[in-house]
């Protein structure tokens, strides 16, 4: 009895990791992952994030990911990139999961000042979206403006005085 638990359990990953790495599976996984962060955020009335209008629909989620196919292919918002989907089988006894490969399919909030909202999320690749991390619009726009008025000086050096600006 115990070896057909043992045998139906395996059966049972390897199913579920066949259903991750199909488009369905996949995405419903991350629709999960996004009201798994909320839910968590919320229960520790802490940050940003718990005070956002977090309003978007599985239904809207998936009208999204149609949309973005038709526009953009199966490829990232940003950077144009091709992207994958799925989950590779966990080893089992290790401590740590596998890492996410660095062209994997991604959900971005485009504002990280504002929640999970239809007109706020994209589809992009995982290795833009941890370098994206939480930089908002706000501060992108701060960037570029320095970044303008840098290279608009003939010397083009950081600080014209050559010191720290306080």
């Amino acid at each position: 009895l115990c070896i057909m638990r043992a045998r139906n359990k395996e059966k049972a990953r390897i199913q579920n990791i066949t259903y991750l790495n199909t488009e369905k599976g996949f995405l419903i996984s991350k629709w999960g992952d996004i009201h798994k962060r909320i839910r968590r955020i919320q229960q520790r009335k802490q940050g940003k994030l718990q005070d956002l209008k977090n309003d978007l629909t599985r239904e809207e989620f998936f009208e999204l990911w149609e949309e973005h196919k038709i526009k953009y292919g199966w490829k990232c918002y940003y950077t144009g990139k091709p992207f994958i989907i799925g989950r590779k089988l966990a080893i089992k006894g290790a401590k740590k999961r596998h890492s996410a490969p660095p062209d994997l399919l991604s959900v971005d909030r485009f504002d990280s000042d504002v929640g999970y909202t239809k007109n706020n999320i994209v589809f992009c690749r995982w290795d833009f979206n941890d370098r994206k991390n939480s930089v908002s619009v706000a501060d992108c726009m701060i960037i570029l403006r320095k970044h303008y008025e840098r290279n608009k000086r003939e010397d083009r050096r950081m600080y014209s005085t050559g010191g720290m600006v306080w």
